[in-house]
Formats: C-alpha cells, sequence, structure tokens
C-alpha cells in the first residue's frame, strides 16, 4: 500500500475475481450448501456478465461525454441491459412455445445457444478491433455516421418520418422496457410456481401460464401419482411426452407410470413409439422385450429386444439375464448357458451393483443347465460356487441349502457319495435354520432316498421319511402325495419287517434323525 490504495485496485479487483470464481465455490461445496456445478452455471455466469457490464459502462459513458451527452447515467444504462436481457431470453421461448406448441424448456435452451454463439461471434470481433488494419476495416467512416443518417432521414417520405417519430420516441422506448419488465416478472412468476413441487395447485397455476413446458408437466406429473392420481398423472406425462418425443427421461416417466398402474398395452405402445425416434435407448428396449413377453408375444420379439439392448449397452446385465430366463422356458438350455455366463461375468465385475440375492440363484440355474447338457465339472464347480457365495457376510442359508442339495445330488451321479453325503447333511443343518418346511422336508425326503440307494439300514431313511411326511402334514399337496407314495412303497419292499422298523422309529425317532446327519464318510461306497 505504499503506492496509495487507488493504485491497489486493479490487483485486488482481480484477486477478488479470482477468489468468487475459483475458491469460493470449493467452500461451498465442503460446507454442502450450494453444489459447485449449480455455483458455476449460476452464480458464475452472474459475475461473468457483472465483468461486462462494468467494460461496457465504462466505454459507453466515456464515448456519451464526447459526444457531448453529459446526462449519461449508469443506472438507465443498466436498465436498458436488463430490458435487452430479457428481450433475448424470455419473449423468444413463450411466442415459440405458443405458437408452435413446442416445449419450453427445449425452446428456451435454443435460444440460449443462439445467444452465446452471437456473443461469441461478438467477442471475436471485439478482439479482432486490436488489430490496426481490421479496426480501420470494421469502423472506416464511422465519423460520417451522424451526418449520413441525417440525410436518410431527410431523404424519408412523411409518412415514414411519423413512423421513424414514434418508435423512436421516449414514450415508446419506455412502453416497451415496460412491457419487457413486465413479461420478465410474470416469466418469474411462472418459475416459482413451477417449482413449487410441495403444491400442485401452484404448479397447476404455472402450467395455465404456459402449458407446453413439459419440465412442470413432469412435475405435476409426478405429483398427482403421490397423490394417488394415477390416470391425471399418466394424462399429464403423455401429453409431456408427446410435446418433446426425443426426451428419452420423459418417455421413461410416463411409460413407467403407465406400467406402475397396470396399463401394460399403453405401454408397451409408448415404448414403441419411443424406440422410433430413439432406436438405441437400452433402457426402453430391455422394458420394451419385458412388456412383449407379458403381453403374450412370441418370445422372439422379446428376445429381439433384448440383444438390440445388449448391442446398444454391451453391460446390460439384466438384458443377459431375460435372454437366459427366456432361453431356459423355450428348452434352449445351451444358449441358456451362454447367457447366463454373461450375466454372472457382468455381475461378479468390481463395479457391479447386482446383489448376491440375485447372483446366487442365478448361478444355481446355471449350474442345472450345465448338468442338463452332461457339463458335470463345469456344473459341480457352479454348484460350489453358490454355495461359497451363499456363505458371504451373513449368508444365506437357504440358499445355500438349496445350492448343497443340488450339489450333492450331481456328485452322487457322477459316483461320489462320500461327498453327496457330506452336502446333504451340511443341507439339513442349515435347514434347520431357515424355517421353511417344504424345503426342509425335501431335503430330508431327497436324503432318505439317498440312504436307501446306498444301504444303509432302513429304520434311518423311514426316519427321514416320516420327519418329511411330518413336516408337510400343515401343507397338502403334490409334494406330500409323494413322500406318502413313497413310504407306502417302502413299507411293501419291507414286507414282514415293516412294523418292526415303524415301531422303532416311532421310539426312536429323534436318535435316529440324529445318527442319519452324522454318518461318517466311510458308512458310503
Amino acid at each position: 500500500l505504499r503506492h496509495g490504495f487507488r493504485r491497489m485496485i486493479a490487483p485486488l479487483t482481480l484477486l477478488l475475481t479470482q477468489f468468487f470464481w475459483f475458491v469460493l465455490p470449493t467452500l461451498l461445496e465442503l460446507r454442502a450448501t450450494i453444489p459447485q456445478t449449480r455455483y458455476s452455471s449460476g452464480i458464475l455466469a452472474v459475475l461473468h456478465s457483472a465483468q461486462y457490464i462494468w467494460i461496457t459502462s465504462y466505454y459507453h459513458q466515456r464515448d456519451a461525454r464526447a459526444a457531448g451527452q453529459p446526462n449519461w447515467r449508469l443506472a438507465g444504462y443498466f436498465v436498458t441491459l436488463v430490458a435487452g436481457g430479457i428481450a433475448l431470453f424470455i419473449p423468444g421461448p413463450w411466442i415459440v412455445s405458443y405458437l408452435f406448441h413446442y416445449d419450453f424448456t427445449t425452446s428456451f435452451l435454443i435460444f440460449t445457444a443462439l445467444v452465446n454463439i452471437h456473443h461469441f461471434l461478438l467477442d471475436g470481433a471485439i478482439w479482432k478491433l486490436r488489430d490496426t488494419r481490421v479496426s480501420s476495416v470494421l469502423v472506416a467512416g464511422s465519423g460520417d455516421s451522424s451526418a449520413s443518417q441525417t440525410l436518410k432521414a431527410n431523404a424519408r417520405p412523411a409518412k415514414s418520418k411519423r413512423a421513424y417519430g414514434f418508435f423512436s420516441s421516449p414514450a415508446f422506448r419506455v412502453a416497451v422496457v415496460g412491457l419487457f419488465f413486465l413479461w420478465g416478472a410474470a416469466d418469474q412468476v411462472r418459475f416459482a410456481l413451477g417449482t413449487d413441487n410441495e403444491s400442485l395447485p401452484s404448479m397447476m397455476r404455472a402450467a395455465a401460464m404456459n402449458p407446453y413446458d413439459t419440465m412442470v408437466l413432469t412435475r405435476i406429473g409426478h405429483a398427482q401419482e403421490t397423490a394417488g392420481q394415477s390416470d391425471k398423472a399418466i394424462a399429464t406425462l403423455t401429453r409431456a411426452a408427446d410435446l418433446n418425443p426425443g426426451n428419452a427421461t420423459l418417455q421413461q416417466s410416463c411409460a413407467l407410470a403407465m406400467i406402475a398402474s397396470g396399463r401394460y398395452q399403453e405401454a408397451y405402445d409408448r415404448y414403441k413409439k419411443m424406440l422410433a425416434v430413439l432406436p438405441n435407448n437400452s433402457d426402453a428396449l430391455v422394458n420394451y422385450g419385458l412388456l412383449a413377453m407379458r403381453l403374450g408375444h412370441p418370445s422372439e420379439e422379446a428376445i429381439n429386444s433384448w440383444q438390440k439392448a445388449i448391442a446398444a449397452d454391451p453391460r446390460r446385465a439384466d438384458a443377459y439375464l431375460y435372454l437366459a430366463q427366456t432361453s431356459d422356458q423355450d428348452g434352449e438350455v445351451s444358449t441358456a448357458v451362454r447367457n447366463w455366463h454373461s450375466y454372472l461375468a457382468l455381475a461378479a465385475a468390481p463395479d457391479s451393483n447386482i446383489p448376491l440375492e440375485q447372483r446366487i440363484p442365478a448361478t444355481i440355474q446355471m449350474a442345472d443347465d450345465e448338468a442338463r447338457l452332461n457339463q458335470s465339472a463345469a456344473a459341480l464347480a457352479d454348484y460350489s460356487l453358490a454355495v461359497s457365495l451363499a456363505e458371504v457376510g451373513k449368508g444365506d442359508p437357504k440358499l445355500q441349502s438349496i445350492a448343497l442339495g443340488r450339489l450333492a445330488d450331481l456328485q452322487e451321479k457322477t459316483g461320489d457319495a462320500r461327498a453327496a453325503a457330506a452336502s446333504y447333511q451340511r443341507g439339513l443343518a442349515l435347514d434347520a435354520l431357515v424355517g421353511d418346511p417344504q424345503g426342509e422336508a425335501s431335503d430330508w425326503f431327497n436324503y432318505g432316498q439317498f440312504l436307501r440307494r446306498h444301504a444303509l439300514p432302513d429304520n434311518l431313511a423311514y426316519a427321514c421319511f416320516v420327519r418329511a411326511e411330518n413336516l408337510l402334514a400343515n401343507n397338502a399337496g403334490q409334494a406330500l402325495d409323494t413322500v406318502k407314495a413313497a413310504r407306502r412303497q417302502f413299507d411293501a419292499q419291507l414286507g414282514k419287517k415293516a412294523a418292526a422298523v415303524q415301531n422303532d422309529v416311532q421310539l426312536n425317532f429323534a436318535a435316529l434323525l440324529a445318527g442319519a446327519t452324522r454318518l461318517p464318510a466311510s458308512s458310503f461306497r
């Protein structure tokens, strides 16, 4: 400060500007009050505009005084600039929106882009004035401009003179400025009403002021959904989607609202329209396929849609999942296995958000398909993987028990009875924790059959059958009928020994069950 405060204004201004532009956004983000993106797109633009007003006001004031206009005022200049800004950004989108029924939001963005292009062109012309040769061309003859304007004015017809006088009069200019300010105020009121997400009537008033603003219509639609007005919500979202067919978010919101209301055919038609405009939208392609299946269309339509979704986005794990499930239903087991592999590879990726609760059943199903294709080694590995996945974290004993049961069955078929016994016993131990009578009954029944096939004591296998029948006592159905039929067949095969086995099971039921689950591996050949 040795040279005085006036000489420090310029560097201090530069320092303060840099602080506002680069340091303050980070501080605001750390305080979690204003996102940096919001600051950069809003406040930064205001500061940039203020910078321009500051610079241009200096030169405009200098030129006005040089031209003998001592009454120049910054306030008047500022009001003129504000009116000009309103004229650039507000009337155009409103008029286009009303006349051509065009989305107001899109129209506003287009006008903003045009103004920015003009801004860049103007900047380029201004900076070129630093080159004396360019400057001499761009501003040549400026000294004669006032005289030439006077000659042109005198040469106009009387009617043109009156019109020129009217449009150049201070009253007309004040009226135009006032109109622009009223228009700007109305636009701000509409914006405030349209962004009041807590008040549906306020948003409805905003839509009445401009019925072609998809942003407002979308908010109204979501508010109507929340209020339980599903039919009105769908009508509002459909109107918004029709105003802007190229907006994927709008189309999705409309279709999902239809799905939530059970209007599947309308949702299907909406996605069909959407895909005509946005053929590579993977979300639409996936949902279109699901709706085609739900409506009973041939599976080829859904499969084709999901394949297109994968072509548009190779990381669409859900599309692979639906392809695998549909291939299984159609009996295309080898195709299903390929799709299961693709789905599970994406599900196991570090950036995947697919939970284990979905990965485990898919792994079991893939192993089932591999077993059907006699790919025993792959199936055994995948059943074991499913068991391991079910142990992760807090674990899922039900899925782990299912995987162990399938693993045990395949281990027996491949000649490894000892490993099969261990898997069955692990599964039964888990069943006690699950609380699923049907699943536990199935495991006891399968284990009893396994014991019979390997010639273990009859009373152990019989106790397993009785345990399965007891678990299903309150669930009359095919499973219970199967267990009863198997026990009757067992009784017939036992013949005279049946009564003794039944009596032993009745007297030592708990001990026999415990003994069955603790049979050592050496008991099996």
